[in-house]
């Protein structure tokens, strides 16, 4: 939001160089790209000493602010970078400290503090610089660190330092999740395998069709086993063997198979324990799922394939064209 510059209280001094870079950053693109952040109760300004600066010399009345809680336990403060990933007892600032020099102007020598938000601080705002009120330029003089030029060569340095050590800390932490990752990733493999998950896939296969192999193959890698229950049902083409030997023969490469024989139809079976142990009853027959349903078994309804060498019904009307 846009507020009146009087609210705020700064924090730090600021580096007379780094300031004057910044100037000329935000003078030449006309506009404020980040906003200052700051404690909405006693408006100390948290981040963007150095921007705060820049608004009050040039005379500014308005800046843009994101404003935070500062009693929210998610927002920390330590004196070096690593203290976002390592909370260490050399760390002597804390916030009270930092809100009582706030509100007696006691400044921070430049960048003494580094505050943690439980957001990205890379926002983008794009205010117009003509578009916040003026006034008369502010002498900023207090507000500057007593430091050369070298001395702002080397902070920058020491922060460089900073930045790398933190690369270092985020490779670590990477490496802790990418460990995590692969245990894990072992782990539900190896209870993948240790609960085996079994279809059962029922049907009178008069005769068996690409419909029927076409169906295996789309649940072949959802289950560790797969039943195929061979029904004696009308009409009756193939004998219960004939039909399993013509599974075998095209399913012989796979160790996943099972078969199983019934002396009737399914839905005919009065009798749960006549049924082999699984965990889903597959089919692309609306009535064997219902008829699975009615038992409380768990089902999937398969959408059946369609063209020549897909339907019974089409194969045994060409065997009875032909005699």
């Amino acid at each position: 939001m846009i507020i009146p510059i009087n609210f705020l209280k700064p924090l730090e001094k600021v580096f007379m160089y780094h300031l004057k870079n910044l100037s000329k950053m935000i003078s030449d693109e006309g506009v404020v790209q980040t906003p200052i952040i700051a404690d909405k109760k006693h408006g100390i300004v948290l981040d963007g000493s150095h921007r705060y600066i820049f608004f009050l010399m040039n005379g500014y009345k308005e800046v843009p602010v994101k404003f935070v809680d500062y009693d929210n336990e998610h927002i920390r403060v330590g004196s070096r970078l690593i203290h976002r990933h390592l909370v260490q007892d050399k760390i002597k600032i804390s916030k009270k400290e930092v809100v009582r020099r706030g509100l007696r102007g006691e400044l921070f020598p430049p960048r003494t503090t580094r505050h943690f938000f439980p957001f990205r601080k890379n926002e983008r705002i794009n205010v117009p610089l003509d578009s916040l009120k003026k006034g008369a330029k502010v002498d900023v003089e207090n507000f500057i660190a007593n430091a050369t030029f070298q001395d702002e060569i080397s902070h920058n340095q020491k922060y460089l330092s900073e930045i790398e050590k933190e690369f270092d800390e985020l490779i670590r932490y990477m490496e802790e999740i990418r460990q995590t990752k692969d245990y894990l990733k072992t782990q539900i493999l190896m209870m993948q395998k240790q609960t085996k998950s079994v279809a059962f896939f029922p049907g009178k296969f008069q005769p068996v069709h690409m419909g029927h192999i076409t169906s295996l193959m789309k649940i072949f890698d959802d289950y560790d086993k797969i039943i195929i229950g061979i029904t004696s049902d009308s009409p009756n083409v193939l004998s219960l063997d004939e039909r399993r030997e013509i599974f075998q023969s095209i399913l012989s490469r796979f160790d996943k198979f099972e078969y199983v024989f019934f002396d009737t139809a399914l839905i005919d079976i009065k009798e749960k324990s006549i049924l082999p142990k699984f965990d889903v009853c597959v089919s692309g027959n609306e009535k064997i799922i219902d008829f699975m349903k009615k038992l409380n078994f768990k089902t999937r309804l398969l959408e059946r394939s369609k063209g020549v060498g897909y339907s019974g019904t089409e194969i045994r009307s060409i065997f009875e064209n032909k005699n």
